[in-house]
């Protein structure tokens, strides 16, 4: 059985779904997209598919919340259909009503919609029945990650520290080799190694760095009510939200990668996934992000900056009061 999988590159819920599909039917690496939620990602991740995909394959999506690629998505179960494959969707991110319907009517089998109780790695193991030791452990960091909740055993805290610091990182050092990266950790995920060793070692080159930043970053953060708004090369997401909401305490953490354009979002209580949207993003209620329109801004300019800054706070007030 030809099997490809689409997942959701940016963090250990979407590599741990496809590494849960891979050790369970032997999937090869070469045939697993990660893509990202943004339009180019997501075209990026259509064509590749479409080169793997056999008449009567089977599709895997999981942990994909592009409902602003909505377009994107439905042309690839759509095209999995017409060569008669099979297409199974999980997924855990806030979708519409209508594209539910739409996209997962199309599905063999879909498990989606928001979850506050459980990410899509623990969706795929329970609808695949994968409930050995090892999954159930793997599955408690995942979860633990996802939702950022504080674990107070050591080793969790560990493991999910090294996935923050080691993506970045590598995030850090380009797309090819994010890519190629985040492919050799969903591999080792599969064998039963849920740490490897190159991961381990790129969140400790990246872990000094990450705090310097962070102390710069803070100095120039702008706080705008509900939300304040943080700039900076590539750090640990998490780290600087919370750090951001720690300082000035607004209720969500807004940090601008200067190197991407990415804007990631993180909240106490508000629902951040709906600024998100309102910029083209998705996500969860209390971690979300968009992309910056490319070549609108300068990021090394403070004029441009700061016109993102206000756009930000403008469309929070009228979405959050």
């Amino acid at each position: 059985m030809n099997i490809v999988v689409i997942s959701h590159a940016a963090d250990l819920d979407g590599i741990s779904s496809a590494a849960i599909i891979m050790r369970k039917y032997g999937v090869h690496s070469g045939n697993v997209v990660f893509v990202d939620y943004d339009r180019q990602s997501m075209l990026r991740g259509e064509k590749l598919f479409q080169k793997l995909f056999k008449k009567g394959s089977t599709l895997f999506i999981a942990d994909l919340g592009a409902e602003s690629s909505t377009d994107i998505f439905t042309r690839i179960v759509k095209y999995a259909k017409r060569k008669n494959g099979h297409v199974l969707w999980f997924d855990h991110h806030v979708w519409s009503k209508a594209n539910v319907k739409n996209i997962a009517g199309m599905c063999d089998a879909a498990v989606v919609g928001e979850n506050k109780c459980f990410c899509a790695s623990e969706i795929t193991a329970r609808e695949l029945g994968m409930n050995d030791k090892y999954i159930t452990s793997l599955l408690k960091i995942v979860h633990a990650a996802d939702f950022a909740l504080k674990p107070k055993n050591s080793n969790m805290k560990r493991v999910i520290k090294s996935y923050a610091l080691g993506l970045s990182y590598f995030r850090m050092k380009g797309n090819s080799v994010f890519l190629e990266n985040i492919v050799r950790i969903a591999e080792s995920i599969s064998l039963g190694k849920p740490l490897p060793e190159f991961l381990y070692n790129a969140s400790s080159k990246f872990d000094n760095m990450n705090k310097q930043r962070l102390k710069k970053m803070i100095t120039t953060v702008v706080k705008g009510g509900v939300i304040s708004v943080g700039f900076t090369p590539v750090v640990s997401t998490n780290d600087a939200c919370a750090l951001i909401i720690k300082k000035t305490g607004s209720d969500i953490g807004c940090y601008v990668n200067t190197d991407s354009g990415k804007v990631h979002l993180r909240s106490i209580k508000a629902d951040c996934s709906l600024l998100a949207k309102h910029f083209g993003g998705g996500g969860h209620p209390h971690a979300s992000g968009y992309d910056l329109k490319r070549g609108k801004y300068n990021l090394k300019k403070p004029a441009d900056r700061m016109k993102v800054v206000l756009e930000i706070i403008a469309a929070a007030k009228e979405l959050y009061g």
